[in-house]
């Protein structure tokens, strides 16, 4: 059997800003690179977001080479007869039970109170949190929040740890309920809520043909969700995972690292 090869990228942070579309450098640098590999995108946000900053703005002959990879890998969106249409898709509902569902969402409504009671100066949104039927998002301004708005929630974060003091909470509610989930902390506003073994990782469930696939994503180290996939290198001998800081930084690992090793394999 011939293998293929792939590179898989993570989203916000990596190949665009957080919330922000993508831009012409970068669906330039995929270009280029498709012609070494096939490309995925896998993110911890769902296909209507991934639409909304990428796919929009990239044509037809590069979307081909694109496979979409939402929530973490648990679905996924190839691309066919002109559009992307789902063929895969996992549910958290079914798989830890609709009462315990149910529950923790009623659990992380009484965080969002305390979080805004203890901090009134966060300007808040709405649509904080958001069932993506394999993940629950849990963004605390709120997914309706302005890119200035999402900035001061940063500023707020760093200096106060909000969202750290919150996944902290949330795992030990976990923990007590017995309930088989993980939680990270992703992009700039949320914190990702899912069955264990349904984080990054998971997407290599959909990737036995390939190798060599490479990682690159921004959020590779502490409680960040790329951080079990760029780790997984460590026993997968046909993944390589690079860290990024921003996406000029991911198109120059783009240019200097994965092409000249796509072009070698």
């Amino acid at each position: 059997m011939i293998l293929k090869k792939i590179s898989l990228f993570d989203m916000d942070g990596t190949l665009t800003k957080p919330r922000e579309k993508i831009q012409p450098d970068m669906i330039q640098a995929l270009d280029d690179l498709s012609n070494f590999c096939e490309i995925g995108i896998v993110s911890g946000s769902d296909f209507p977001l991934i639409k909304e900053q990428v796919i929009n703005y990239i044509p037809n002959n590069l979307a081909e080479k694109i496979t979409i990879f939402p929530c973490n890998g648990t679905q996924v969106f190839p691309f066919a007869g002109g559009s992307y249409n789902r063929s895969y898709s996992v549910s958290m509902m079914d798989e830890i039970g609709r009462g315990n569902f149910f529950e923790l969402f009623s659990f992380l409504l009484k965080q969002q109170r305390v979080i805004c009671d203890d901090n009134p100066d966060i300007i808040i949104r709405g649509n904080f949190l958001e069932n993506r039927d394999s993940v629950i998002n849990y963004s605390i301004p709120g997914r309706s929040s302005s890119i200035d708005e999402r900035k001061r929630f940063e500023f707020i974060d760093l200096t106060r740890s909000i969202r750290s003091q919150l996944l902290t909470r949330i795992k030990t509610y976990i923990s007590r309920k017995k309930l088989n989930l993980s939680a990270s902390i992703g992009g700039k506003t949320s914190i990702d809520i899912y069955p264990k073994g349904w984080d990054k990782t998971y997407v290599m469930n959909h990737l036995v043909e390939y190798d060599p696939i490479v990682f690159v994503g921004d959020k590779c180290e502490g409680s960040g969700n790329d951080r079990e996939l760029y780790e997984l290198q460590n026993a997968a001998d046909n993944l390589i995972c690079f860290k990024t800081s921003s996406p000029e930084e991911t198109a120059d690992i783009i240019f200097k690292k994965i092409m000249p090793m796509m072009s070698k394999v």
